[in-house]
């Protein structure tokens, strides 16, 4: 999100055409120049078109701020060079894709370029360094901007076999709603995704847009939705399924709840199907570590999922990782005396309850499948915090390095598994999983949750792995160094 400073405006570039949903909002164009004036919360910002000198709200995720490189911004995406790979690596993508994006070192940026070594797919990774003469990949050819020095290596080698065709293609990003509640008659139900014991979720449509929607099959089911939807207001993040909305009129009718749409479906789902069963170890990595950044988010939030497993992952059309479901869900703190409020409209007086109330209830059922259940969720569901979510990534794992695979599935029997679990049985490594991540899953499974790591680690222990697989960076010219 753009930084924002009342005393110095700052000035955006449009990633994407987009038209206005609400009247308050400012239609622009790709490429446009906006400048932002004010923001009102994570997800919308106040800016005047400069082309057509309109104002009003545009959605943070469809422009970026990045005055360097703004020739070359339809290459520009914020992203970490493991999420780089993950979208360079998206089955169709053509050889030469290239991104520009932030590196780990200062005053450096870095260029990804998908191609080829030995008739294998690879992702290469190249420093753009900065000079006062301006850029460079080669200390002998410097540019005076990024967009030049792209231009000379969609025209030049930038090593063997390796050119520059055209920027990584980009899907729009969902665009948040306005309203937390919805128009019942905005949602058209098109088809029936899935059906359980208490709910649907049917793929609908709201104008353009396809959304999931989820309703209750039973009155009492009402409750535990307006509950879900309370929870997913208050969390927002890329790896996370976005919360759009929700109705809840007439009163006669069930609780519809509105997210946006995973094409690929479940995670469960998808690693079996012929496509899941292509991908590598290092896709199943980068799967993973989409599960741990959005994870990381919840961890800082304090707010515990209680229920990750594959089938609660979901994969959307360009195979980026999204965590859903949090009907069992809890927030351990929230601010005293937070209103619920969705971008920049208050929920109904009926909706507008506090959070902790909910958050904090406890069950004497678990209602996670024991398979995934932590030790002490087996005991006392009080004791239930992001070290338990930790415990479940570890089974999660397990589901993705077997593509799906049963955890424990030696046992049939709830008291057999129930045991396992207790005597902090570890599952068997997988035979895609790399040994040193199989060290971090039987780190997740440690009796005690003060020995397990926090999501932070293993993010941060993840992306040491997958770049010491491969490290994908070419020599630096400029010094000979890596």
């Amino acid at each position: 999100m753009p930084q924002f400073d009342k005393h110095n405006c700052v000035m955006v570039c449009a990633l994407y055409d987009y038209t206005p949903q609400q009247p308050n909002e400012l239609q622009f164009s790709r490429d446009d120049i906006l400048k932002v004036t004010d923001h009102f919360d994570e997800t919308w910002l106040m800016a005047e078109n400069t082309r057509t000198h309109e104002t009003g709200f545009i959605p943070y995720n469809y422009v970026t701020e990045n005055s360097e490189i703004a020739g070359a911004l339809s290459a520009w995406y914020s992203v970490t060079r493991v999420e780089a790979e993950v979208r360079l690596l998206t089955p169709g993508t053509e050889l030469g894709s290239y991104m520009i994006r932030p590196s780990r070192k200062e005053n450096i940026y870095a260029l990804s370029v998908r191609t080829k070594v030995n008739d294998q797919v690879r992702i290469r990774h190249f420093q753009i360094y900065k000079s006062n003469d301006g850029f460079y990949v080669d200390a002998n050819y410097v540019f005076k901007c990024v967009n030049d020095l792209i231009t000379f290596y969609r025209e030049h080698p930038i090593m063997d076999n390796c050119t520059l065709t055209t920027p990584c293609e980009r899907e729009k990003p969902q665009v948040p709603f306005q309203d937390a509640e919805l128009d019942r008659s905005m949602i058209k139900l098109i088809s029936l995704i899935d059906s359980g014991n208490f709910g649907e979720v049917w793929l609908g449509r709201i104008q353009c847009v396809d959304v999931a929607v989820k309703k209750p099959l039973c009155i009492a089911a009402k409750e535990d939705f307006l509950r879900e939807a309370k929870k997913m207001h208050a969390i927002w993040h890329p790896q996370l399924v976005q919360f759009l909305g929700v109705c809840i009129k007439p009163e006669s009718e069930p609780i519809l709840i509105v997210t946006e749409y995973m094409k690929n479906g479940s995670l469960s789902n998808f690693l079996p199907s012929p496509e899941g069963l292509k991908l590598g170890r290092l896709e199943l990595l980068l799967i993973l570590d989409q599960v741990a950044n959005g994870m990381c988010y919840l961890e800082s939030k304090a707010f515990v999922h209680r229920d990750l497993r594959a089938a609660n992952v979901f994969v959307a059309e360009n195979l980026q990782i999204k965590v859903g479901d949090f009907g069992q869900s809890k927030m351990l703190t929230v601010p005293s005396n937070t209103p619920l409020v969705y971008n920049r409209m208050y929920l109904p007086y009926s909706f507008n309850v506090h959070i902790l109330a909910d958050f904090n209830q406890s069950t004497l059922d678990i209602k996670t499948p024991v398979r995934w259940s932590s030790p002490e969720a087996l005991v006392n569901e009080n004791e239930v915090n992001s070290k338990s979510d930790v415990w479940q990534f570890g089974i999660l794992s397990y589901e993705v390095f077997t593509h799906g695979g049963r955890p424990y599935d030696q046992y049939e029997d709830k008291a057999s598994v129930v045991k396992a679990i207790r005597s902090a049985e570890k599952l068997e490594k997988p035979t895609k999983c790399p040994q040193l991540y199989y060290a971090i899953m039987t780190a997740c499974w440690q009796l005690r949750q003060i020995d397990r790591p926090t999501f932070k680690e293993l993010k941060h222990n993840l992306e040491d792995i997958i770049e010491s697989i491969d490290d994908r960076y070419v020599p630096d010219w400029a010094n000979g160094s890596y």
